[in-house]
């Protein structure tokens, strides 16, 4: 096992008590939080422990005794790493006061209260047991269905070699059965990969969870959900009763632990046998059945298709994984995609851009701090601070926290001037000074701060960028926009257009004709806020925020972390592939014949993506429209630097689009449910889940975790589940609930192809027919309407045609 992913909330206080060591006191908390992870590591210092756990549940706990239910039967030592955050106060008792149910005799009340308590956890182990078992079964499903396809290969392709892993020997026999299902491939079809996978039972068709004693756990779901005064007053007419309850509850607790280690320790060996950092696994035994079918001249058309799409899908099972456990599985992802960039859809085209020569760049690149900060012409003061600064950083090179705060907050207002000056010089005078446009592009100041391959790579890439990349920018060429007025800037934090603050500033300025808008205003509004903002967002580290860019904070290999036009292209076009409706909107019609002034019509804006110069690992949707214009652009912030996947960052920030323009264009009406827009109806949904007869009680308590999890926040909630719907869903994977499920297919549907397949899925059937339904009688009003104006003697003009192809597509 790997590194567990932890992050420390320095806001409240902590305290751990770590698996395997002894209960010396029972610590009763205050009002709080209880996460509770699970070590895969035998005893080691407590640091080890907790980096080798997994977290499976968070609950709310009040005056919770941790460590209680572990010491149960006579046991000694904490059964699970806990993680309480909340009230100080912790107080201490004996061991000896709760093995003989002290406090639930003598007092019924508190009693009762610790019961609850010990239930909530009991409920949330249970729910993270099914949720895991659920996934095991997916991914057991998805190799066998990818060792047939192997074994089908080896056939077809006349591949000599044996495979040595256990995994594709054990299949054969499924293969056996298999192989009759599975069509001749003349080229890789993801809907015959998909009628395969569903052809596996889990399990044989058997419910996983029957091999498991949680008879318990369905009598508490049922003695918890009925009316508090019964219950309570039938746990008071007897303390024997609360006693008895209690030990039962304890023991499913124990029981739980070993049901989960179980089903997670399968998870790990399932997701290892697919791809792992050694040489036997799946993927590799493919990638070896390519290699040697390539080097024997035949035709190797279907499995390169074939290994991308089951390794992406891989990535997905594996980011679900890390992502609900908060844990690293360790794999090589990067040696992942080396392997993979082997297999090659189509021959590489060879590089037409002329080599400058690595000892010419790096001579290029000497003083190149002076040269920008003499260009900038700022402050002398600010001037010989900002190169103090960097000149000790190089000398001493400490980690980031440990300069004192007050000199980095110093630091980095000086950066943002100092690009502040520089870009407006540079977008009037464009110098050819390489120098400048790393700084202006990258946040590179100084070569010593990064390798030769660094500099070498950073400066070849400068002309991937172009001008003319329509929507998206540089953040330098963003900048020269502003400057030049032909884009205004955008919103502050409070989301205070820059129009509105200059015309207060107007209001209140002594001189009424004095012209506020300059320039100077522009780019100083624009800097002050959306870059300082964007910049630490983006870089991912608020507590050790650098602005300036360091060997540390990027790989050697530039160009596999650049985030270049082609690739946010990309990146579009495969968001559009299964969400190809995000960027339309409805607007009414703008031309100049008067008769079709009240027809509304769906248009597709896209957003301006703007380039930030750092390295990090998070995106922003800052703006989902620029202006009181319906048909403005929303603004996306990427860091120009990232090793993440662009995709699942655009997935995210697309899911955040879509919630707040919906909002913005029902305004006051985004959460009526008399008007039927996503916004209104997913906030109902949130809003009576609990009363919802269509969702299972596990179902409930995921959407109640959801919730919690994401701070009440709607958007977040939402955007969870569009990430899944995308993410999941879209590939197969069931990962949304029946109602989640009908929401996004009737406000984010994939494409008619996609849906044509899903149509004879049960989980999809009934809310496929009613979308049909639905788009069919919106084809045949639109087409009555137009009808009547050609009838008329009007010629249909390209908006109005691109909105009715716009229904018959969708």
């Amino acid at each position: 096992m790997a590194q567990r992913l932890h992050e420390t909330n320095h806001g409240v206080f902590e305290k751990y008590f770590i698996e395997g060591a002894e209960v010396t006191a029972i610590c009763t908390t205050g009002k709080g939080n209880l996460d509770v992870y699970l070590s895969f590591k035998d005893g080691g210092e407590p640091e080890d422990i907790i980096d080798n756990s997994l977290k499976l549940v968070s609950f709310e706990v009040d005056c919770f005794p941790v460590g209680f239910p572990d010491i149960f039967q006579s046991r000694e030592k904490y059964c699970y790493t806990y993680l309480y955050k909340g009230e100080n106060g912790l107080t201490d008792s004996p061991p000896e006061v709760f093995t003989q149910f002290e406090p639930l005799i003598k007092q019924p009340d508190e009693g009762i209260k610790l019961l609850l308590q010990c239930f909530e956890l009991v409920r949330s182990l249970h729910q993270t047991l099914i949720e895991n078992i659920e996934l095991n079964q997916e991914v057991e499903q998805f190799v066998r269905c990818v060792s047939c396809y192997y074994w089908y290969f080896k056939e077809t392709c006349r591949i000599d070699r044996e495979p040595k892993i256990k995994i594709l020997t054990d299949a054969l026999k499924y293969y056996d059965e298999m192989k009759s299902a599975i069509p001749p491939l003349l080229f890789f079809s993801i809907e015959q990969f998909e009628d395969c996978l569903n052809g596996f039972s889990p399990n044989g068709g058997k419910n996983s969870l029957e091999k498991y004693d949680l008879d318990s756990v369905e009598y508490f779901n049922s003695l918890m959900d009925i009316n508090q005064e019964c219950r309570d007053n039938f746990f008071k007419a007897d303390p024997k009763l609360l006693v008895y309850h209690c030990t039962e509850l304890l023991k499913t607790f124990h029981k739980l632990r070993e049901y989960v280690k179980k089903e997670i320790e399968y998870s790990n060996m399932l997701l290892y046998s697919v791809f792992c950092n050694t040489n036997d696994s799946l993927i590799t035994e493919l990638i070896r059945a390519y290699v040697e079918i390539r080097q024997s001249d035949r035709d190797t058309a279907v499995l390169p298709d074939f290994i991308n799409y089951i390794s992406d899908r891989y990535k997905n099972l594996v980011a679900y994984f890390e992502e609900k456990y908060e844990f690293s599985l360790g794999i090589d992802m990067n040696k992942l995609n080396f392997l993979l960039s082997g297999v090659k859809l189509e021959a590489t085209q060879p590089d037409e851009d002329v080599e400058v020569c690595l000892e010419d760049v790096l001579y290029e690149m000497l003083g190149s701090m002076d040269r920008i900060l003499n260009y900038s012409g700022i402050e002398q003061e600010k001037r010989d601070f900002f190169k103090c600064f960097i000149e000790n950083f190089k000398d001493y090179m400490p980690k980031i926290d440990n300069i004192p705060a007050e000199s980095r907050r110093k630091f980095n207002a000086v950066f943002f001037d100092l690009y502040e000056s520089v870009i407006l010089r540079y977008s009037k005078e464009k110098p050819k000074d390489k120098a400048l446009e790393m700084f202006l592009s990258y946040g590179f100041i100084d070569s010593d701060l990064l390798s030769p391959r660094q500099i070498y790579g950073l400066y070849s890439m400068l002309d991937k960028y172009s001008l003319t990349q329509g929507n998206i920018y540089l953040m330098k060429n963003w900048m020269e926009k502003i400057i030049s007025g032909d884009i205004s800037p955008s919103v502050n934090e409070l989301g205070v257009t820059y129009e509105k603050v200059i015309k207060e500033q107007q209001y209140r300025s002594a001189d009424k004709s004095s012209d506020l808008d300059t320039e100077r205003r522009r780019l100083h509004f624009e800097i002050s806020n959306m870059f300082r903002t964007s910049h630490r967002v983006c870089s991912g580290h608020f507590g050790t925020y650098f602005p300036v860019l360091c060997r540390d904070t990027i790989p050697e290999d530039i160009r596999r972390v650049a985030v270049t036009p082609e690739k946010l292209q990309k990146s579009l076009s495969e968001l559009l592939e299964r969400d190809f409706s995000v960027f339309h909107r409805e607007l009414f019609y703008s031309g100049e014949t008067e008769v079709f002034k009240k027809e509304i019509i769906m248009k597709q804006v896209f957003p301006d993506i703007i380039l930030v110069p750092a390295a990090g690992a998070r995106a922003l949707m800052w703006q989902e429209m620029s202006g009181v214009s319906r048909t403005s652009r929303g603004r996306f912030i990427f860091p120009v630097l990232t090793s993440e996947d662009l995709t699942l960052m655009m997935i995210k920030l697309a899911g955040q689009f879509r919630w707040e323009l919906c909002r913005s264009m029902m305004g006051g009406r985004w959460n009526d449910i008399s008007y039927n827009s996503l916004t209104s109806v997913y906030a109902d949904y949130i809003d009576t889940y609990r009363k919802n007869k269509n969702l299972t009680p596990e179902a409930k308590e995921r959407i109640r975790s959801q919730i919690k999890r994401h701070n009440n926040n709607l958007r977040n909630i939402f955007t969870y589940d569009y990430e899944l719907w995308l993410r999941y869903e879209y590939l197969g994977s069931r990962k949304l609930n029946k109602e989640v499920r009908a929401i996004m297919y009737q406000f984010c549907p994939f494409g008619a192809s996609k849906r044509k397949l899903l149509l004879n899925q049960p989980v999809f059937s009934d809310i496929a027919i009613r979308f049909e339904n639905e788009r069919k009688k919106i084809v045949r009003e639109i087409e009555k309407r137009y009808e009547n104006y050609t009838k008329a003697g009007y010629d249909l003009e390209p908006e109005l045609e691109d909105n009715l192809r716009f229904y018959k597509e969708l």
